[in-house]
């Protein structure tokens, strides 16, 4: 007999990286860029293209991770989750947590996706004369990429 889904989600993203290279900043970006506004929290609820999403910018712990999901599970149902790990700490175990709840049926997920940070360290030599520093640059490139991958998930109504 399969459990009922205390909540459903279709699409999960975790934007994962090292400490210090701009998760945050990204999906602050990703945020603006799809809403038009300033980010005023760490756990944000908006509306893009018709589709409910929850956007938790932190993820840096076991702690904020759990506080994240807990936050969603509390306000959704939603569209889209979208949350900052840390895949140094335990809050990579956390997420992963979270995933076996897809699993198990307690959340029910259609798409569930681990999107890796660029890491400026690796491109911060190529732009040491310019006014914008590496990690700027990487943030743009990739907020504007999980902005595509969202759009593209709505668009093709996969979600």
């Amino acid at each position: 007999m399969s459990r009922k889904p205390d909540l459903t989600v279709p699409l999960n993203l975790f934007v994962y990286g090292e400490g210090t290279i701009g998760k945050t900043t990204t999906l602050e970006m990703l945020y603006q860029n799809m809403t038009g506004k300033s980010p005023k929290s760490a756990r944000l609820i908006d509306t893009y293209k018709g589709k409910r999403f929850c956007l938790c910018t932190a993820g840096d712990s076991r702690g904020i991770i759990e506080r994240n999901v807990a936050f969603m599970k509390k306000n959704g149902p939603f569209d889209i989750f979208i949350s900052a790990v840390n895949a140094k700490f335990d809050s990579y175990d956390a997420a992963q947590y979270y995933f076996q709840e897809i699993m198990e049926g307690y959340v029910s997920s259609k798409y569930s996706l681990w999107v890796e940070k660029l890491n400026p360290k690796v491109l911060e030599s190529n732009y040491k004369e310019e006014k914008n520093p590496a990690s700027q640059k990487t943030s743009i490139a990739d907020a504007d990429r999980l902005k595509k991958i969202i759009d593209f998930y709505i668009d093709n109504k996969l979600i």
